[in-house]
């Protein structure tokens, strides 16, 4: 029984595109968010993108209009615009 021709695999056959490269260079901690920042921003764009639009907004994120409220209410009260 002969085995069956084995490739070998070469550094080439690992490679990052170049802009894959540059996102990792680029990284620093500056750019990383906490999960309330970016729930935050998650509940802001969508409710922009609703046209302010409580009801809808809260449909699309999945949560109640009363935590939506909830939410938007902390953020004043933190000094973001809502």
């Amino acid at each position: 029984m002969t085995l069956p021709e084995v490739e070998t695999l070469e550094t080439e056959h690992f490679f990052l595109q170049e802009c894959k490269i540059k996102e990792i260079e680029s990284f620093s901690e500056s750019s990383v968010r906490t999960l309330d920042e970016i729930e935050r921003s998650v509940i802001l764009k969508t409710l922009k993108d609703q046209s302010n639009n409580r009801t809808k907004t809260a449909e699309l994120l999945n949560i109640s209009v009363r935590t939506l409220r909830n939410k938007l209410n902390s953020y004043r009260k933190q000094g973001f615009a809502v």
